[in-house]
């Protein structure tokens, strides 16, 4: 689930002039013409099914570079002093009549522009804005307006009300997590890790946005500080992040993994949920993705079932903490290990939330299993044979659950099995 939300740049120009038709007009310049241009960051709602919200971007500062066959005609920039951060503000400038692309930047002073493009003077060859690099964290500083950048190719006539609009979009994503908490306990959100997320420079103009690609030559994972408090079975949150433009290929499941570290009712220690986000793979600058999720009391429970020989008794399960299970054999043989997703409150199955499990390493002392432990493909339950050695083996389980009220990431679950043999 992946939402691309454009923040243009509106250049409007109106030319006060005689008339003349556009068939007229010179690839080099001609007479001057008044031209005032309104420059407005503009917002879309959120697209994503279900959810509602915008976008909003402001502007504290702004270039704007034309150029007409290589060299720069006139440069345009907020006027210096200039505090408030506005989502509207108008200019006049003179342009000769003849064909430009304009150069588009919001949040970057001129000065700032040169030292990523060379010098930018007017009567001179115009830098190769296309090919300038700005670097990137992989995690924008929220503190700070975000940088934007677009370009226009339009021809300046004579005609009356002339309107051009360019649009400029971030150089980075916005990711926000919407978090609803429909657990019985208060929650408090301590921090997030996110990744892969791509590092180091990315290039100042953005090329075709409808076939974007992403080149990364580094991720790392992002962990964002966020704190909000989230009253149970009605809290709700939103954590907003700023990130490089990335692709999820590059980690071995194709996916970004998602880790929320949190606090639950009066407990002293912190729980992390680990997710996979299934529906997305990429995301590029000025994405704005919604990630919806609710916080559940979902929780894992196993049982054991033992064939042992006449007269043995049947295993029993002990549970420590939250991730740890003991099963208890009282005699060799054979034995089947289920698991379930349930709803810690309430008690109930959460049938076909388990989407899949897999046994990630088994430690046992020689000689203990007959069998060793192993997933069976049609019921899904481990099945093994005990020995006759006394002693523990541990089976680490990794669990991939999907929600009912949370259906676009699937939640990673680690839990441990210690199978013990009087």
């Amino acid at each position: 689930m992946k939402l691309l939300r454009f923040i243009p740049l509106l250049l409007l120009l109106t030319g006060c002039a005689k008339s003349a038709s556009l068939s007229d007009e010179p690839d080099t310049p001609g007479e001057s013409v008044a031209v005032t241009f309104s420059i407005t960051p503009r917002t879309q709602p959120a697209a994503t099914p279900g959810v509602a919200g915008d976008d909003p971007e402001y502007m504290k500062e702004w270039t704007v570079v034309f150029v007409n066959q290589g060299t720069v005609m006139a440069v345009a920039t907020r006027p210096d002093g200039t505090q408030d951060a506005v989502s509207a503000e108008q200019v006049s400038v003179e342009l000769p009549r003849g064909r430009y692309t304009a150069y588009g930047f919001a949040n970057l002073t001129l000065q700032e522009l040169e030292a990523l493009t060379g010098t930018i003077t007017v009567g001179q060859a115009a830098p190769d804005f296309a090919a300038a690099n700005y670097d990137l964290a992989a995690k924008w500083n929220a503190s700070k307006f975000i940088p934007m950048s677009g370009k226009l190719d339009f021809t300046v006539t004579t005609h009356l009300e002339q309107q051009y609009a360019i649009e400029v979009v971030r150089l980075v994503a916005k990711m926000r997590l919407r978090l609803s908490n429909a657990s019985k306990r208060d929650i408090a959100i301590k921090s997030f890790k996110l990744g892969p997320v791509g590092t180091g420079a990315v290039p100042l103009m953005h090329g075709d946005m409808s076939a974007p690609v992403i080149t990364q030559a580094d991720t790392v994972p992002v962990t964002v500080s966020a704190t909000a408090a989230l009253t149970a079975q009605t809290g709700t949150a939103s954590l907003d992040v700023y990130l490089h433009e990335s692709n999820a290929a590059i980690h071995p499941t194709g996916h970004f993994h998602l880790a929320l570290t949190l606090r639950r009712g009066d407990r002293t220690e912190d729980d992390t949920i680990n997710m996979m986000l299934t529906d997305l793979t990429s995301f590029y600058r000025n994405d704005f993705i919604i990630v919806p999720i609710a916080l559940t009391d979902v929780d894992l429970r196993v049982a054991a079932h033992a064939y042992p020989p006449i007269g043995g008794l049947p295993p029993s399960v002990e549970r420590r903490n939250e991730e740890e299970f003991y099963v208890k054999f009282q005699s060799s043989g054979l034995f089947e290990i289920s698991s379930e997703a349930y709803d810690a409150y309430t008690g109930l199955p959460l049938d076909g939330a388990i989407q899949s499990y897999s046994i990630d390493a088994i430690d046992a002392p020689t000689d203990f299993f007959q069998t060793t432990p192993a997933i069976d493909a049609t019921t899904g339950e481990i099945v093994g044979e005990m020995g006759n050695v006394s002693g523990t083996a541990t089976i680490r389980l990794t669990y991939q659950v999907k929600l009912p009220v949370d259906t676009h990431v699937i939640r990673t679950f680690k839990r441990t099995l210690y199978l013990i043999r009087s």
